[in-house]
């Protein structure tokens, strides 16, 4: 019999959020539960999980089939699941098109699946795979909390690094403002995640003056450097620096995993920080927090929308008519991330945390 295999093409946070399904399925099979995924990172996000087993990639799945030879060895890898339980954790067409055409009858489908208004991913897919009942229960001792690990030797690298950066024994707070959908040609989307670089500036001083000896870190990829190395500039104190491309996913884990907090858009390294157990203040803008929050067993998680007073209607669509990122005031930010008692001079990090 082939192991249990999740196929879910989200990106990184929403991968993030499988782990519970992963761990479950695993769990009720008694071998590890195989995953079809997209993306070069996605090997490496599962690293060190013991309920993971083979990770199939493919680099996009809006690619035409024709000319995607890796989307030709998904569909034969997929092949081999004939006979065993397989579980479709996306809605679209193209990736039912996957399993139908690798000839697989799925055991759950979140495409036939009937939706419930405002729940989260996880619940979601704890229905698919049996985990819950038609109202959102879960059932057969499912966790619904996402999980990453980082090994011993991981610590240490990042340690090495940051050593190399900043002053031995500082305290790290991280700031991460980019998403794939603040880059400039994808503004169009209409799911805007961009904040106001003087925003940004604004918090980072407020954490350095309730912190004075911290040092705030400006996370992101090499192509984010462009937004974070002018909002560092504009904060104009060397305490604040931009670190974007100098963090594979890796080394970003090990750093979640031991800074003091992060403040962040909605994007994958909140919900990687909230599986860490670093406590987390995360910007909500279009995008329902009902369904796709970040989830921690480990340490505080608080979610700051805007505009303030706005309506909260059912639906991802009401939520969507009502708030944006451009409302949320820097004010609500500061003052969520004192709430995680951060401002008390404690090392909030996931080893205190716990």
């Amino acid at each position: 019999m082939p192991p249990p295999l999740i196929i879910r093409f989200g990106a990184l946070g929403d991968m993030v959020l499988t782990t519970p399904a992963l761990r479950a399925l695993a769990a009720r099979h008694g071998q590890p539960c195989d995953i079809a995924c997209i993306g070069g990172w996605a090997r490496a996000l599962f690293q060190g999980l013991p309920y993971v087993g083979a990770v199939h990639t493919i680099a996009s799945r809006g690619a035409p089939y024709l000319i995607s030879p890796d989307q030709w060895r998904l569909v034969a890898a997929l092949r081999t699941y004939r006979g065993g339980s397989a579980y479709l954790m996306d809605g679209d067409r193209k990736s039912d098109w996957f399993a139908t055409h690798a000839g697989l009858t799925l055991s759950g489908s979140m495409r036939t699946m009937q939706q419930r208004m405002n729940h989260h991913q996880i619940e979601g897919q704890a229905r698919v795979c049996g985990f819950a009942d038609a109202g959102g229960a879960y059932t057969d001792g499912f966790i619904p909390v996402p999980e990453l690990m980082v090994s011993a030797g991981e610590q240490a690298e990042c340690q090495a690094w940051l050593a190399r950066r900043i002053p031995s024994g500082s305290t790290v707070v991280l700031m991460h403002p980019g998403n794939k959908k603040t880059m400039s040609w994808r503004k169009r989307s209409g799911n805007l995640k961009e904040w106001p670089h003087g925003h940004w500036v604004a918090v980072a001083q407020a954490v350095l003056s309730a912190l004075p000896q911290a040092r705030v870190l400006l996370t992101g990829t090499a192509s984010e450097a462009r937004m974070t190395i002018p909002i560092a500039a504009a904060c104009a104190d060397e305490r604040v620096l931009s670190v974007a491309g100098e963090t594979p996913l890796r080394r970003l884990f090990a750093l979640l995993r031991s800074a003091h907090s992060l403040i962040s858009v909605d994007t994958g390294p909140a919900h990687a920080a909230a599986a860490l157990g670093c406590p987390l203040v995360v910007l909500f803008g279009q995008t329902d927090p009902r369904a796709n929050r970040p989830v921690s067993a480990h340490a505080p998680v608080q979610v700051v929308t805007g505009p303030p007073g706005a309506p909260v209607l059912d639906g991802e669509g009401g939520w969507r008519a009502h708030h944006q990122m451009s409302a949320i005031l820097p004010q609500a930010v500061i003052a969520a991330w004192r709430s995680l008692g951060a401002a008390d001079g404690a090392q909030l990090s996931a080893s205190s945390a716990r």
